[in-house]
């Protein structure tokens, strides 16, 4: 019963953690001017790593957050990074009996395969942007720089990938945003943790 409790009271936490994001104007206007190429341009000098920002650099899959890298972004705004996502194998199942009780003995194990991730820029369904990560360290593979801002991106349209983390430099996230847009206009955009 306090189990369910807990459950409940952290799952109303995590849902009002979240808010929605309201763009500036500054990002209206720039989507607005833009056009597929220079969209495209953008996000090309934006999710890459550089000295000021870590790029793509996180794939999130059902269990795990793993490392990935920016590879390209191809002329249909499919962009593609190298990731890292762990696998699950279970080698046997043993049952032993003790009477009226049953043992049931599972040996898996996790292993991490390097695999292609796509993810279309045009079939964002939602942006998250948090300005300081929530994840523990141990699940997350960006490297930290001062003043960049986290944008998880999640597709209806990928491969692997429940969503990417891209990192920006502060400086840069109104001209992310208002490419971004520009490609996936009814993309919902969400503010703070959660998924």
């Amino acid at each position: 019963m306090i189990k369910r409790i807990m459950i409940f009271v952290l799952g109303v936490f995590v849902i009002s953690c979240a808010s929605q994001y309201v763009v500036n104007d500054n990002v209206l206007q720039q989507s607005k001017s833009l056009n597929t190429g220079k969209a495209m341009d953008v996000l090309r000098s934006q999710l890459a790593a550089s000295e000021k920002q870590a790029g793509v650099c996180q794939v999130v899959t059902n269990a795990y957050h793993n490392k990935s890298t920016f590879v390209r972004i191809d002329e249909k705004a499919n962009l593609y990074a190298s990731g890292v996502i762990a696998k699950q194998s279970v080698d046997g199942t043993r049952v032993q009996n003790y009477g009226s009780f049953k043992t049931v003995t599972v040996n898996m194990q996790i292993y991490y395969i390097d695999v292609p991730i796509r993810l279309n820029l045009r079939e964002l369904s939602l942006i998250r942007i948090k300005d300081k990560d929530k994840i523990s360290k141990d699940q997350v593979d960006c490297p930290e720089q001062k003043g960049e801002i986290s944008l998880w991106l999640k597709s209806r349209d990928s491969d692997y990938a429940n969503a990417l983390v891209l990192k920006v430099a502060r400086v840069n996230l109104d001209d992310t945003l208002a490419a971004l847009l520009f490609l996936s206009p009814g993309a919902e955009l969400k503010a703070g943790v959660g998924f």
